[in-house]
Parts: structure tokens; sequence; C-alpha cells
């Protein structure tokens, strides 16, 4: 990171490191992301030059936990990860609630990760379970997935507006690894539930 290779060597206390994390590191990189949706790992590998530049500052091993500086009764050192989710949980619930053209967007934009997941519930539905990890040019996939993974999730007074009228258990909550990823590549066959392979009976698969 360059603004640590800057201030590496230069005479800087702790309150103005902060300051500059805080105040000018996370803002630039905010307006970097706004169609960006990065996971925690990468995040972390942004930040950790200042993170240890910070502790070397202290005179604290480097491998003494982020948190200590973070917490906000000690440093109060913001993250990258806790500023984009802030940032875009945000920016995802206005969108969701605007009624135009790009709240019209937006749930567009879900519909199709619906599709593309396999799934027979919107992404809106708590009983939504998505497997696919990160889907590329769908930012709003990419947020609601980020958030799930904390016990979060965004929930619609209309959430059923946008599930399939189709009974049985998703296909794709049945497969896991490359039979899981093969399922999903498929962008020819919109088959979602086991019981659209069955017979009326459930007792043998339909023959095309």
């Amino acid at each position: 990171m360059r603004m640590c290779k800057a201030i590496r060597f230069k005479r800087a206390t702790v309150s103005q490191l902060i300051y500059l994390n805080n105040s000018v590191l996370l803002p630039s990189i905010e307006y970097r992301l706004q169609t960006s949706f990065l996971t925690k790992s990468k995040c972390d590998r942004i930040q950790k030059p200042i993170w240890i530049l910070i502790k070397n500052k202290l005179e604290l091993a480097r491998s003494v936990a982020n948190s200590i500086c973070s917490h906000i009764g000690q440093l109060n050192l913001r993250s990258i990860w806790q500023n984009q989710l802030a940032h875009h949980i945000t920016e995802l619930t206005l969108r969701l609630n605007q009624e135009n053209e790009i709240g019209t967007t937006t749930h567009l934009r879900l519909k199709d990760a619906q599709l593309k997941s396999k799934s027979k519930f919107s992404l809106l539905d708590s009983r939504c379970n998505t497997k696919t990890s990160y889907m590329k040019n769908n930012l709003a996939y990419n947020v609601i997935h980020g958030i799930a993974k904390l016990g979060f999730n965004f929930q619609e007074t209309l959430a059923d507006t946008n599930n399939l009228e189709i009974e049985g258990p998703e296909i794709s909550s049945l497969l896991e690894g490359k039979a899981l990823k093969n399922f999903l590549d498929n962008k020819n066959r919109y088959i979602f539930t086991l019981d659209q392979l069955l017979v009326k009976e459930g007792d043998k698969l339909l023959s095309w």
C-alpha cells in the first residue's frame, strides 16, 4: 500500500495513523468499491499493511488480534470489511425501496440471480439457501450472500412475488462440488426441483 510506504519512516502518532485510515483511506476505497463487493479475506489483505504499521507504533506483536485495534473502546480503527458492509447494506436497502427505474432494475438483477442459482425462492425469502458464493456482475446478489454468512438477511413485505410455483425439494440442495457446479452452469434447462423430473406418482423419471 503506497500510503504505508510513504509514512513508514515518518514521525506519525497512532492518532494520526487512525485518522489517515478512517478519514482518508476508507472513503477512497469506498468510492472505488461502489460497484464491487470484496470478500473478507481480500479486505483484510488490502488493509494488512496499515494494521502492521499501527501495531509497530504501539510496540505490539504482529500476531496480536486486529480486534484490539478496531474495538470502539480502544483505538476504534475501522476496517475495510466493516465499512464495505455498512455502505452496501445501506445502498441496497435504498435501491430495493425505490419505486422507479433503479428499484425495478435492482429487483430484476435479483430475479436473474435467482434463476442462475436454480432457486425456486426469491433471494429476499428467508427460505432461499443458494450455494453460489460469488456471481460475476451481480452486486445485489453478492451483497445479500455476503451478509447472509453473518446471519443477516433482507426481508420484503412481498417476498413471495418472485417465488416460483414449483413443488418438491430443490435439486441444488442435493448436489455438492463439481456436480453442483455443472448443474448451475447449465443455462439451457430451467429445472429447479426434483418433482420436475418425476412422473405425477413420483416413482419414475420422466422420459423425453
